[in-house]
């Protein structure tokens, strides 16, 4: 995607801004307590279909970054499947969260992996008695 094309739907997408930012709280806070209640998932299913269009309207005003690993569980590209990665209660409670509770997107995020060459102490609990450890 070109940043035209990012462009027009930025441009597209934010008059509706407010309405959609309510909607997706709206939408959010029924499915949760859908899931916190254990009430059947049918109806949870219904409001994220509704859900994932919204969020993708919102996605694209927000450009939210996303931890690898949570991209990773969706095994989708966020920009390149847009509705389908927000066809999740997961990923739209990610959007929610990076919306109304994060204060915003933490750009500091881009300065990479912090802890690679770091010492790490861990325990490893086994019942092999033969496993040999070298510490560098």
């Amino acid at each position: 995607m070109g940043f035209e094309e990012y462009s027009s739907k930025y441009d597209h997408y934010l008059a509706d801004k407010q309405d959609l930012e309510q909607l997706l709280k709206d939408n959010y806070e029924e499915i949760r307590d859908i899931y916190m209640n254990l009430k059947p998932t049918e109806k949870a299913q219904e409001i994220i279909l509704k859900t994932k269009e919204i969020a993708a309207k919102l996605h694209w005003i927000y450009l939210p970054i996303y931890p690898e690993q949570t991209i990773r569980n969706s095994e989708l590209i966020p920009e390149e499947e847009t509705k389908e990665y927000y066809n999740h209660f997961n990923t739209i409670e990610d959007l929610y969260r990076a919306i109304f509770e994060n204060g915003g997107i933490a750009w500091d995020s881009l300065e990479g992996d912090v802890n690679l060459n770091s010492l790490i102490k861990m325990r490893i609990y086994s019942s092999r008695r033969d496993i040999k450890w070298r510490e560098e």
